[in-house]
This record gives structure tokens, sequence and C-alpha cells, in this order.
């Protein structure tokens, strides 16, 4: 009988921040099998990051012994035939001696930590951007490499010695992936696109750049030599079989081939620890500016450049999330995948490991921008510019797209105001809403367009209208009763809206701290407490009635194992939304008007729970710092708003007065008064 033919294979490797993967492909193209080995990423502290040189190679190792394992199982007769190696571009490893052993762990691509350092060399910035296409910035090799030889003295050691070799990833794994020869029989090499990235490499030249290297002070021997893309890279030892490396590029310079050759008429976008989008190119992007000049791939026919723009933390982003809000990141994943694309939902401010492009900051603060407001502020920010433009271009006779910054000036803004109180019928509040949003587009401006200082000036010199300072309206205890009593215990959502409307006047909590409850913010041992993250990320732990708790133990007997850990869900079984709740509240107001006939004429709004909570508070405490307190505000300034609405000090004062006293006498009207009443 014929033996079987052999399948022939090639073994694509991807080494990354959370994972090593391999893969195996026919010679079609077809996906025969996949294997992933996770890996560790320490954060010491903001800017640094960092990971185990020793693991990223055994993960690589493992992965792709248990891809080619798997496919034998479909193909005993499997060849590997050819590997090709994508490697996280930017991490660095510094390596001494013939068997090339770390002197520390890899610096990642993510990590900054010479960042107040590299702040020195901003006069040489445009130099370094013309050079290597890039900004001068800490995420790339060369500040990490400078950081180690003045920080750590067995780097310096090596380097005094001639034995140091600062390697980007893909070359210390190229050269420790080897078949049996041994590191010190190969000279380490690095590729055109992982070398790019060491803000060495001059990407016209193709080459290191001795200016650039003494810019940062350091010598070319310390870095490997570069080498084509494509070619002889050596053997891999995998399961038994020696496979010949035939190609070794970055990850993100890999993405534009994963359909075939790269095309400029195309732009691919990647997401992973970072989020990516690049577009190819032919020759070298002349000013790539704020954008970044790459180098995707280099061979004896010459180079491929791609025009590439960068966020720095996109899953980086959620484990960022998921660490400060004590969540479960493989839980959260899906629960993102179910989220309603036409939600509202908060603006994220970004700065994971840096703001990328255009912007290129080595550190930013990541938020959320305010939870309880910030969507809402984003929102009445733009309808408030959409108007302002719309009067802008009516008045000024042009077209909305026409305007020019300078056309909106003071006089202009004074003028739009105007127009909101007389013409639209807008209250001295909205107006002042209006302005604000106006003010706050003109503070950025400041710090965009210098030449428009004066002019931002004189718009947010413009004052605000004095407006009445209403007294807040709340539900009485009646009212209050009426309404937790209004949802049907006999229905699942019956008890789930029981339990939203007790803890949302118990805890006093704003409407998108109700919905941001997790099952991990309640504990009912030793204490029945609930966790709230507030206004500010201040955050809070109020005690809970027993009533509230057992509204909570109903629902959560009903509530089911839905893959989101939010508390309270909607009918879909996703997490409960700010407009869900409004609508649910409106619901039941209206059911307990029935009961309590005040309800009816009274507007109800998810903040009134919040108010009657505070109210109920002062009045059997009397104490508005514990109303504060229990409201987690910042101030209490933001409280006394309470004590005008209430007159129970106010009597207490007046009580604890004396009052003037009246002098005693009577009327005695003169007799033309008396003549006049007479009747006639």
């Amino acid at each position: 009988m014929a033996r079987a033919a052999h399948t022939q294979a090639v073994l694509a490797l991807d080494q990354g921040s959370h994972a090593s993967r391999a893969c195996v492909f026919d010679h079609d193209g077809s996906l025969l099998a996949s294997h992933e080995v996770a890996v560790v990423t320490r954060h010491p502290s903001a800017d640094r990051v960092e990971q185990d040189p020793l693991e990223l190679e055994q993960s690589l190792q493992r992965a792709a012994e248990g891809a080619l394992a798997r496919a034998r199982v479909a193909h005993p007769r499997l060849v590997a035939v050819a590997a090709g190696l994508a490697v996280q571009r930017s991490t660095l490893v510094c390596c001494h001696g013939p068997a090339l052993e770390p002197l520390l762990p890899a610096l990642s691509w993510q990590d900054r930590r010479h960042a107040a350092w590299l702040a020195g060399l901003a006069p040489e910035a445009a130099r370094v951007r013309a050079l290597t296409g890039l900004p001068l910035s800490a995420h790339y090799g060369a500040s990490k490499l400078r950081w180690c030889l003045d920080h750590l003295p067995a780097v310096a050691q090596a380097a005094a010695a001639g034995e140091l070799l600062a390697a980007p990833l893909a070359s210390y794994l190229a050269m420790h992936l080897h078949g049996g020869d041994g590191c010190a029989a190969r000279a380490a090499r690095v590729d055109a696109a992982n070398a790019a990235r060491t803000l060495l490499f001059d990407s016209a030249r193709l080459d290191w750049s001795p200016e650039l290297l003494g810019l940062f002070a350091l010598e070319r021997s310390y870095l490997p030599e570069h080498a084509p893309t494509r070619g002889e890279w050596g053997s891999l030892s995998l399961a038994g079989q020696d496979v010949s490396l035939c190609a070794v590029t970055g990850d993100q310079s890999a993405v534009p081939y994963a359909e075939g050759p790269a095309d400029p008429a195309t732009v691919y976008v990647n997401l992973g620890t970072g989020a990516f989008i690049q577009r190819p190119l032919r020759a070298r992007p002349a000013a790539p500016a704020p954008l970044l000049g790459s180098v995707l791939c280099r061979d004896f026919a010459g180079a491929i450049y791609s025009l590439e723009g960068t966020v720095n933390g996109a899953g980086a982003a959620v484990s960022w999330h998921c660490a400060r809000e004590r969540c479960d990141e493989q839980a959260l994943w899906p629960a993102l995948e179910t989220l309603d694309a036409r939600a509202p939902l908060p603006v994220f401010i970004n700065g994971v490991g840096g703001l990328g492009s255009p912007w290129w900051r080595p550190t930013m603060e990541s938020r959320f921008i305010d939870a309880a407001g910030g969507t809402a502020n984003v929102s009445a920010n733009a309808g408030a510019g959409a108007v302002l433009v719309r009067f802008a271009a009516e008045h000024l006779k042009t077209t909305p797209s026409a305007l020019s910054i300078e056309q909106l000036d003071a006089t202009l803004v004074l003028a739009f105001l105007e127009h909101l109180e007389k013409n639209r019928g807008n209250c001295a509040r909205t107006r002042n809403s209006r302005l604000a949003a106006i003010k706050t587009f003109f503070r950025f401006l400041e710090y965009r367009l210098p030449s428009c200082l004066e002019q931002a000036r004189r718009v947010r010199a413009i004052p605000v209208k004095k407006t009445d300072e209403v007294i807040i309206g709340y539900l009485n205890r009646e009212e209050i009763q009426a309404l937790l009593d209004a949802p049907d215990p006999s229905c699942r959502y019956g008890l789930r809206d029981r339990a939203m409307l007790h803890i949302a006047f118990v805890g006093g909590l704003r409407v998108s701290e109700l919905v941001g409850l997790k099952l991990v913010d309640l504990a009912f041992h030793p204490q029945p407490t609930v966790h709230v993250m507030g206004k500010g990320r201040r955050e809070r732990v109020l005690p809970l009635w027993k009533e509230t708790v057992t509204a909570l133990r109903d629902w959560l007997k009903v509530r089911g194992e839905p893959k989101t850990t939010a508390l309270f869900l909607n009918a879909r079984g996703d997490v409960m939304t700010r407009s869900g709740f409004e609508y649910i509240l409106k619901k039941h107001v209206r059911t307990a008007g029935g009961k309590q006939a005040s309800l009816v004429k009274k507007r109800v709004s998810p903040h009134s729970l919040r108010h009657s909570c505070a109210m109920h508070t002062l009045h059997a405490t009397g104490d508005i710092r514990k109303v504060s307190l229990w409201l987690g505000h910042a101030t209490l300034q933001s409280t006394e708003v309470y004590l005008r609405a209430d007159p129970t000090e106010k009597l207490e004062a007046m009580a604890s007065l004396v009052p003037p006293t009246l002098r005693r006498g009577h009327f005695r009207p003169p007799d033309k008064l008396l003549a006049m009443l007479r009747p006639k």
C-alpha cells in the first residue's frame, strides 16, 4: 500500500503583549490548527511595563508545538516547511555574553519610564521625526536603552566590556528559538520594521543612524545587524523537527499581509493591546505628522512603508478599567459585545499607555467624563454648539461650513445669548448653560490656537445672568411609601423595580450610581451594605435597611445568571440604562398617584428620590454634615440647598427668639369715618 503523501504546512508565530500564538496553514492558506499560551505583563508603576523574556520565549515554543500537535491529529504526516515570526514592536531586551542572557526584564512597548528625561530632547523632535518618521516618544527603544545604561550597573558593565546587546524582542526571540546551533554561532540580527521602532533607525537610508546614536549617546556596537524581512533567519527546533525561519517582522507590520500582498488602496485596522490603523505606501511618506511614517517590510527589492495612527491602550484600557473597578476582565469582554449601539455611553479619555496620534503626550489621566452627567454634558455642549453655529450662519448670511473661528467673537456670542431669550424664549438658566458650553469651547481653543487668545478672553469674560434659587422638590413620607408599594411583587420585573426604588431612595443614589451597581458592590454579612462609586470617583459605603435587604434578596432569587455582573438588568438581560430606569419610575409614579393624589401634581425624576432621601435624613438627624456624608457630596456647600427647603431649623430659630411686644390700645375712628360708614 502506498504511503500517504506528506502535508506541507507553514507555521505563523505571533508574540503579543497578552499571549503567544501559533497558527498552522496548508499550502492553500487554510487554517489547520492554532494554539495560544497566555503571558504575564507586570506593571511595577504607572509608567513601567515589564515582561519576562524567558517566559516569552518558552510560551512561543509551547504555542508552536501545541499548534503542530493539533494539526497532526488530522494530518499525521504534516511537515512544517517554513515559519514566520511577528513580534510586538518597541519592546527591548538587554542581553550580554555569548548566550545572550537577559540582564533585566523585557521593557514593553507600553513602558514610558524615561519620558521625563526624553522631554529634554524636545528641541530635536523635528529632526528625529525627519529621520525616523516617528515622534519623540518614550515608547520607543532609544530612551529605554538610555535608562538601562544610566540606572542599571549590570547593563553599564556589559557595555563597558563590549558584551551588551540591546535587542528588540524580535532579535532576541529569533536568536533563542534556535535549532541547536546556539546563539554564539550566529550574529544577532533584526528586521527593518522592528529596528525602526528603536528611534535609532534612518528609515530613508534603511540603516542605523550615526546622528541619532550620537543624540542619545549610544554606541553602534550595542545594536544587532539589520537584515531583510524575508530571508534565512536560521531554524527553529519544534517537536523534534527543525523548521526554517523565513521571515521576521513586527506584529502590526504583518497585518497588511493577512489577506495577501499589502494593498496601498486599503486602510487596515487592527485591535489588540493597542489599536492601530495603517495604509501601505510604495514610497516613504515625506511628511507623516501627526501620524507615523513606519517601515512595513524591507527586502532586496527595496522597502514598503505605511502611514500609521496609534491608540496605545485598547485591550490595555479594558485591563486598566477592570483593575480600577475590581471586575472580572474575562466576564467584561462578552458583556461589551452585548452593548446596544444606540445606548448613551460615557466618553472615555484614553491615556492608558500615553496619548497616541495625533497628540503624542507621554502622560494623560485616563478617566470617564463624569458618569453622573458627563454624557449629558457632552450632548449639551454639542447641542449648544449646533445652535450657535446655526445662528451665526444666519446672522452672517453664510453657510455653517464656511464660518471661521474668528467670526465667533464676543459681539456675536452676546447677540446669540439675546436671541436665545427673546426669540427662542429660553430662561436665564438655559442661557447660562449655553454660555458655559461656549466658554468651555473657547477654553479649549486657548491651548490649540494661540492667535485666538484675546478673542477667547473676551468671550470668557461675558457674565452670567443671575437666576432665582429654586427650592428643591421632594416626596413626603406618604408619597414615598406609595411609590415603593407600586411595583407588583408577584412578578419578576416587579421585584426588580421594588429593589431599585428601595435602594435608590435609601442610598440617595444618583441614577448613574444606581445603574452602575454591580453584584460585588452588595455585602449582606456581617452588616448589610452597598458600595457606591460616586461623582468625581468618590467612594462611599452605606448601610441598608432590613426592608431594602429583603427587596434585594427577592430580586437576586429571580435575577438569573446572565453574562453581565450588573446588579440590575433590563428586559433583554443587559445592564439597566438611565433612560430605562426613568421610564420605570414614571410608570410607578402613575400607579402610586392612584393612592396618593398629591403625586399626580408633582414632577418626579430619578433625582427626586435622592432629594427625598436627603430631606428625610435631615429631618431625622438635624445634621447637615450627615446628609452630606450620606450623599457623597464633596463640600457642605452642595448640601446647603436642603436647608433652604427645610423649615424645621427656621422654626426652631424663631421659637428661640423673644418676639417684640405690641403696645396695647384700641382703634377709635374719627367722626367723619363713622359718618361715611353710617347707612343712608
